[in-house]
């Protein structure tokens, strides 16, 4: 369960994090279809330019959240 560190409910999904219900992940960048597209795009090229020694790299991160909504983002 990925949610922005501002989340007003954060008590709860660190208690049901504690008690081995959810895996969570904090972003302190929002949780918006845009800025998680960018968040994902930045964490996958940093480890395929250190897994592959930088012969690899991502061009483009697409997220969709449901059928309306989604967003793509491209260095």
């Amino acid at each position: 369960v990925i949610v922005s560190s501002d989340d007003p409910y954060m008590y709860l999904f660190k208690d049901l994090d504690a008690l081995g219900v959810i895996r969570l992940r904090v972003l302190e960048i929002g949780v918006g279809c845009e800025l998680f597209a960018k968040h994902l795009f930045d964490v996958i090229n940093k480890f395929l330019l250190e897994e592959t020694l930088g012969r690899v790299k991502a061009t483009r991160v697409t997220v969709i959240e449901n059928y309306k909504n989604s967003a793509s983002y491209k260095n």
